[in-house]
């Protein structure tokens, strides 16, 4: 829902009207006489209702959608420049853009982005990648068309007041994007155009504002486009004239990928080139599956709806497991299609042009087995036998190569007799038939596959607004009862915490040892898997299964910054749990110390071992959990996910105990659930996780982050004081000495006396600090931090 507001009226909820049936509020050639008789103003119209006008009268939301990229060149002119520029611009709709200037003062340069990085060539400054607010406007005044989706694109829009613009009266409408950009727009009072923009911009010097003055609306493929536009930024002026505006254009493969110039600077994104998927979105997949137990065998037919993000004509990529074998590949109406396949890669090339807004059904037709382990764990993605069958996260089924791979759809299962199915989705029907047994599934949130089958014994329920099914290979009668009931009381208090599950339901997998190598377990979108050891009869290891619920939470968000967002998160979620079932204090010990009784190793104390340890081999149970390396939590290290994984699990979960306990439990709540609601199927880096939080708190966090995400290490503090007498009482004056690297940190300096207890709490950011307290006792023992609420180095965790 989109919040809309005008002056003089209460803030309103609207919903998602389209084509004429939202334009009765508002008509731009009645709202001329905008003064009464007796000189008073009249209401400002919607928002809602000026936006809608203006796209019916630029050329209506149906010719819109049927518009997936624009091509313009046009003549630049500036005012710091002597002689003109010649600039083509290609924009889409999904995202991704590219423009080139060139000019004879200054030569090529280039502005751009894959939908992820947006850059900036210049031959003065060089390869630059743009972030913060400075990305923001370049997305918005390189998207395509976006006021004419602005029910998409915008969470607010709010009209503020008429003012004037090229001498004529114009409305104001504010406009805020869905992470917070605010954009205003002007709307000519009698025409209903837009007239001007303005952009807020960052520069050296602070907060300054792009304004474009937009005139000369022309018909192009029936719709309205200014083909004169002033920009004004910085005391500076750019006109850009028109020559050429064109839509639905095919666009040269590899145009809009990243330069390689960006690709050295840019920590964000692959070596590789990108992948041919990224031209196109997966909506649907419906997939048929037959497990053939006997022959270890699994036959597949996939159905993938694909809608084009490009031309259409763009090759489409596939992933397949390597070891699976297509045996055709056929359009819609069943012709064959040409494909290359090349390892783990399907490469298919569409027959003509897609047409705009119109689905293209790719079939696969393909069957194989399944014998690759995973090199760092050694546990098996995907097994087809005679005792159980499994396929997890994408592994097993053709999917979108690239970041759009989730997808909803169906899944319809054909297993030996006596055999039930764990998969994600909503189960719609299950029967027999004359060759096994068949359940069918259906997927309403966008999500990657996955799935076991097998003899379990078994027990499904609707628990709380979700389907919960828990999948044993032995055990007593009672055991899937048990695990049923404290997975979802797990569920439960997260969701309850959070707002908010992704899915309709989660299944809890128990597979065997064998299978898994040195996996204690695991998660993907809605589906969570463990081995023998860690499901025994009458005893539940919350800490296990609490960190794997909790990644179906975080697993819809992809992270940008490595594993200290997906797993360090997940760790988060089970401490809240454990801290809500335990209390503070357990969960204090627990974050210090861990608990082997309860499988819980990550803590401050394994990060200080492993710091002290030499590097286990990759692929041990050591190897993971003692890589023997610091690093810096939120800095991605090709080559070291294990040992990031291990950090975030352990040093990134205090981390984030630390900025709960420096913002405080309602502002940390609030943060998170605000990163779930915004970024759910999205990508979310650490910046816009802190921004959340700083959204929260009030506060400016940077430093924090700067500090505990971004470089390695942790401190260490040396605490020294003397007690003298001073009227009724005694004056205490200590000093704090940072050993190692400086940290800032608040620090709790406790007063004991005879089993009494007296907390201060001093602000340390330097080399040494000092401070000074009047008490009415002497101490018998002053303690820094006694209940290790920071993270530091102590003599206990020293060798």
């Amino acid at each position: 829902m989109i919040e809309t507001t005008c002056s003089g009226t209460k803030t309103g909820k609207i919903g998602r009207k389209r084509g004429r049936a939202g334009l009765a509020a508002f008509s731009p050639l009645l709202l001329g006489a905008i003064l009464s008789a007796a000189g008073q103003t009249a209401p400002l119209p919607k928002a809602e209702s000026i936006l809608d006008a203006f796209v019916e009268k630029s050329g209506g939301r149906a010719v819109f959608d049927k518009i997936v990229n624009r091509r313009t060149t046009s003549t630049m002119k500036l005012s710091v420049l002597p002689a003109p520029a010649e600039a083509t611009a290609i924009l889409t709709k999904a995202g991704p853009f590219r423009v080139v200037v060139n000019s004879q003062a200054i030569g090529k340069v280039e502005y751009g982005s894959d939908g992820r990085v947006v850059w900036e060539i210049n031959p003065m400054f060089g390869p630059k990648i743009w972030e913060g607010m400075e990305s923001k406007r370049f997305r918005f005044l390189y998207g395509l068309d976006l006021p004419m989706r602005w029910r998409e694109v915008f969470k607010k829009v709010e009209c503020t007041g008429l003012e004037t613009v090229a001498e004529k009266p114009a409305f104001k409408v504010q406009a805020f994007s869905l992470d917070d950009y605010p954009v205003t727009y002007y709307f000519d009072q009698a025409s209903g155009l837009i007239v001007k923009i303005e952009y807020p911009m960052e520069t050296t010097t602070g907060q300054g504002l792009q304004e474009i003055i937009l005139s000369d609306y022309r018909t192009v493929d029936g719709t309205l486009f200014p083909f004169l536009q002033i920009r004004r930024e910085l005391g500076r002026e750019m006109t850009l004239m028109f020559k050429s505006v064109e839509y639905n254009v095919d666009i040269p493969v590899g145009t809009l990928a990243l330069p390689e110039a960006i690709r050295k600077i840019s920590s964000l994104v692959p070596a590789a080139a990108g992948q041919p998927g990224a031209s196109w979105r997966v909506d649907s997949t419906a997939l048929t599956i037959e497990i053939d137990a006997v022959h270890g065998q699994l036959r597949g037919d996939a159905r993938l709806y694909l809608t084009a993000l490009g031309t259409g004509t763009e090759e489409i990529g596939l992933d397949l497991n390597r070891e699976l074998f297509a045996r055709s590949v056929t359009d819609q109406s069943g012709q064959p299609v040409e494909f290359e396949r090349r390892g783990a890669t399907l490469t298919v090339h569409p027959i003509g042009r897609a047409a705009a807004a119109d689905p293209v059904v790719i079939r696969v037709q393909y069957a194989g087995s399944f014998s690759e382990r995973d090199p760092e764990v050694g546990f098996y993605h995907a097994w087809v036998g005679s005792g159980i069958s499994y396929g997890l996260s994408g592994r097993w089924y053709p999917e979108l190569a690239g970041s759009s791979r989730r997808s909803r759809g169906s899944i319809s299962y054909l297993v030996p007799q006596g055999w039930v199915v764990a998969s994600v989705g909503r189960l719609t029907e299950e029967r027999e038939v004359p060759s096994g047994r068949r359940f069918d599934f259906d997927i309403t949130s966008p999500i990657e596959f996955s799935f076991a089958a097998g003899p379990f014994r078994y027990v499904r329920r609707h628990v709380d607004g979700l389907d919960v099914g828990v999948f044993l290979l032995g055990g007593g009668p009672g055991k899937p009862e048990f695990y049923l009931e404290n997975c979802a009381r797990i569920g439960g208090s997260l969701r309850e915490f959070f707002g908010f599950f992704p899915y309709e339901g989660y299944s809890v997998v128990e597979l065997p040892p064998d299978l898994l190598g040195n996996a204690g377990g695991g998660a993907w979108e809605g589906f969570t898997f463990y081995p023998s050891g860690v499901m025994p009869e009458g005893f539940f290891y919350a800490p296990a299964f609490a960190h794997e619920i909790g990644h179906l939470l975080w697993s819809c968000v992809r992270s940008a910054d490595g594993p200290i967002i997906s797993e360090g998160l997940a760790q988060v979620s089970m401490g809240l749990y454990l801290e809500q079932a335990l209390g503070e204090r357990t969960f204090r010990t627990l974050l210090k110390n861990g608990a082997q009784e309860l499988l819980l190793v990550h803590s401050a104390r394994l990060y200080f071992r492993s710091l002290q340890s030499p590097a286990h081999a990759g692929g041990t149970a050591l190897g993971l959990i003692l890589p023997g390396e610091d690093l810096a939590l939120g800095v991605p290290v090709q080559g070291k996910w294990n040992t990031l994984h291990m950090l975030a699990n352990s040093k990134g979960w205090f981390v984030y105990v630390m900025l709960r306990d420096l913002i405080g439990a309602e502002a940390f709540r609030a943060g998170l659930r605000g990163a779930l609601a915004r970024f759910a199927w999205k990508t979310m880096t650490l910046a816009d996780l802190r921004g959340e939080f700083e959204k929260t708190s009030g506060r400016n966090l940077k430093w924090f982050f700067d500090q505990w995400f971004f470089r390695k290490g942790a401190p260490e503090f040396v605490l020294s004081y003397v007690a003298e007498a001073q009227d009724a009482g005694w004056v205490v004056e200590g000093r704090i000495r940072q050993v190692r690297d400086v940290y800032r940190v608040a620090a709790e300096i406790v007063f004991v006396k005879d089993g009494a207890r007296e907390t201060r709490v001093v602000e340390i950011g330097g080399e040494e600090t000092v401070f000074s307290f009047v008490l009415s006792f002497r101490p018998d023992a002053v303690l820094f931090d006694p209940d290790y609420k920071i993270l530091r180095w102590t003599d206990e965790f020293k060798k």
